[in-house]
């Protein structure tokens, strides 16, 4: 929401200013306050009264709020739109009211020498004068002022006095060596700002062809100070992602086809630049130029391009995969779906271009494609990450061709390959589960090279099947303070005294293996754990054997001091 107040008749649709207009004619708008600056409030009587906040800047539309169920659904109503015609009728008025003020005081032999003094009593021709050369001494004021009115001035080439403006930004606030700080950067985006406020006035005025000179202009120099830009990479990609979303509502209109041509040649353009590649925008680009690419000319000038690229050195490899993606949806859009086919096979040895062929296999609910690709993948690729994806994918199609075969085969390799539990739950619902699937699926696990998640995947199979005995002994076996902890709970309610002797063995060996402030603090709470969930015979007998065992230990004393 950035519009002037001056012109709010072109961004809101003429339905929301003729019941807006209804409110005004009945006096509904109550109680207009300018509390800030730029916050004005209002109460408007519609059947029942609503709170409206109105908030300004430089006298353009950027934020508002209304209590009423339309501006939930809409983030617009009458009662807004009625306020803010309220606001701009209110300050008209003042506006008027005050050069009438300036008008008597003038004359006042005595007057203050206030700035609108001067202004009424300057002439036109001082004041050019005076603006032009003070715009020539200060370089800030001067840029500002070719930003704010260069949409005035009428050159054949729009685009060249946008360029123009940007290029001065960017001289006066390069380095010597050619580099941009911070400081800097944030000087210049203001200068951006205010042009995209000019966009905005130019699209709601349907000057399209402006529009576009001003978003040309900024992709052309904004773009490679992205790399410059460190902490403010961000802002300056959001400010490209706006120009890309302006160009696309103006390709929504009904404009010109030269302006539409000329539109897609400066993407064409932009597209491939590394900036965008480097800071991943490339795909932003691609969806917006596939959009409007649809003549034979265009399919091969696209074509060429991406085989060029294909082969650069100088972006990074997930670019390359894009560009590949890319040229697929060209082959996809033209009709082409063989070229398209092969392309993928001629780059399948790339993981990412695998994944994309399942995934659009998937999409055209092509499942024996995928499942082939799938299995292509696997048989040639020895990467674990890669691997465990494809398994997800089978498991996905056996799912959709509801083979439970299948489905218990790809459950258990995923399961095997990530510890998820959600995956065992699958091999337990299975109908070709078995009784001995757990102690199965634990040997095999167990087999696997030791890791926490082995530990706690192992731990958790056991809690799940209640198997409460073979859990202590698992505990024990590797001494896991952690496990411990997490199942003591339902490990009492099977052996009470087992747990006990578990507590004073684990932690007297743990503290043996453990000096320092750290474990010390870890005891501290663990005997705080046992104490709520209310175990405190076993908390006050842990406390006496450490006191006893351990009294040398100051910083583990002053931790169980009042337990």
């Amino acid at each position: 929401m950035n519009y002037s107040l001056l012109h709010i008749e072109l961004h809101i649709d003429d339905h929301w200013i003729e019941q807006a207009e209804i409110l005004l004619e009945k006096k509904a708008v109550e109680n207009l306050l300018k509390v800030d600056k730029n916050l004005w409030i209002a109460n408007v009587l519609d059947r029942k009264t609503y709170e409206v906040e109105i908030q300004l800047a430089a006298n353009r539309v950027k934020e508002m709020s209304c209590e009423c169920d339309q501006f939930v659904t809409n983030q617009l109503c009458k009662h807004t739109v009625a306020t803010l015609l309220a606001v701009r009728e209110q300050k008209k008025k003042e506006k008027e009211a005050s050069t009438e003020k300036r008008k008597r005081r003038t004359n006042y032999s005595n007057k203050k020498l206030t700035l609108n003094a001067i202004l009424d009593a300057v002439s036109h021709e001082d004041l050019i004068a005076f603006t032009r050369a003070y715009a020539r001494s200060n370089r800030n004021f001067g840029l500002a002022l070719k930003a704010n009115f260069a949409g005035s001035v009428d050159i054949i080439d729009a685009k060249q006095k946008y360029l123009q403006v940007l290029d001065a930004a960017i001289s006066i606030h390069k380095s010597a060596k050619g580099n941009f700080t911070q400081r800097s950067i944030k000087h210049i985006l203001k200068i951006v700002h205010q042009l995209k406020g000019q966009t905005d006035d130019a699209i709601a005025l349907k000057n399209y062809a402006e529009a576009k000179a001003i978003i040309d202009a900024i992709l052309e120099k904004i773009s490679p100070i992205i790399r410059f830009g460190e902490r403010m990479e961000e802002e300056i990609k959001k400010i490209v992602l706006e120009q890309l979303e302006l160009l696309q509502e103006i390709l929504e209109e009904p404009i010109a086809p030269v302006l539409q041509e000329a539109i897609w040649e400066n993407l064409f353009i932009e597209s491939f630049k590394s900036f965008y590649f480097n800071a991943n925008l490339e795909n932003h680009f691609f969806t917006l130029l596939l959009e409007q690419t649809d003549e034979e000319e265009k399919f091969t000038r696209l074509h060429e391009v991406c085989n060029q690229q294909m082969t650069r050195r100088d972006i990074h490899q997930s670019a390359i995969v894009n560009i590949i993606a890319f040229k697929y949806s060209l082959f996809e859009k033209e009709g082409n779906y063989k070229a398209a086919q092969q392309l993928i096979e001629d780059n399948l040895s790339n993981p990412a271009i695998l994944i994309l062929a399942i995934e659009n296999a998937l999409a055209k609910e092509d499942l024996s494609q995928a499942k082939k690709l799938a299995h292509t993948g696997k048989e040639n690729n020895d990467i674990k990450k890669v691997n465990i994806q494809l398994d997800q994918y089978l498991l996905q199609i056996a799912d959709l061709e509801q083979d439970e075969q299948a489905i218990f085969e790809y459950a258990k390799a995923c399961f095997l390959s990530t510890y998820d539990m959600m995956y065992y739950r699958r091999l337990l619902d299975s109908p070709l589960s078995t009784p001995e699937l757990s102690n199965t699926l634990i040997q095999t696990i167990e087999r696997h090279p030791y890791s926490l998640q082995k530990r706690d995947t192992i731990a958790a199979i056991y809690d799940k099947e209640e198997k409460y005995e073979a859990l202590l002994k698992y505990i024990q076996r590797i001494q896991s303070l952690d496990l411990l902890v997490r199942y003591d709970k339902d490990l009492m309610t099977f052996d009470k005294k087992q747990v006990y002797h578990l507590y004073e063995s684990i932690l007297r060996q743990y503290l043996k293996n453990h000096l320092g402030r750290v474990p010390a603090q870890k005891v501290g709470k663990i005997i705080q754990h046992i104490r709520s969930i209310a175990a405190h015979d076993l908390a006050d007998r842990l406390v006496d054997l450490l006191r006893a065992d351990f009294a040398e230990r100051h910083s583990l004393m002053e931790e169980i001091a009042f337990f």
